[in-house]
């Protein structure tokens, strides 16, 4: 089974194996794929740190001064960056 995952993810998956970092597409989009339906978002898990997602992707393509990459927490128990045009959202869990 072959699937079409967008430049954007596999960049951000490369960005961070690239940092020495594990990472993996997971929750809904995995669902909506096996379902051959599109997945609306792509869920990325990654043993990297919050602070180490942080200074990856700061800078990452798409973000620039006026539309930076965006940190956030959710009630999921995961930090995620928002990445100006970009349908990928890397996740992670917070640590205890």
């Amino acid at each position: 089974m072959k699937f079409d995952i967008p430049q954007s993810v596999q960049e951000i998956i490369e960005k961070l194996n690239g940092a020495g970092f594990e990472a993996f597409i997971v929750g809904g989009c995995v669902r909506d794929l096996l379902l051959k339906k599109e997945p609306q978002d792509w869920d990325i898990a990654t043993n990297a740190r919050p602070e180490e997602v942080q200074k990856i992707f700061l800078n990452f393509a798409g973000a620039t001064k006026d539309k930076p990459a965006t940190f956030y927490e959710n009630d999921f128990g995961t930090v995620g960056v928002k990445i100006p045009n970009s349908l990928a959202t890397p996740d992670l869990a917070k640590p205890d």
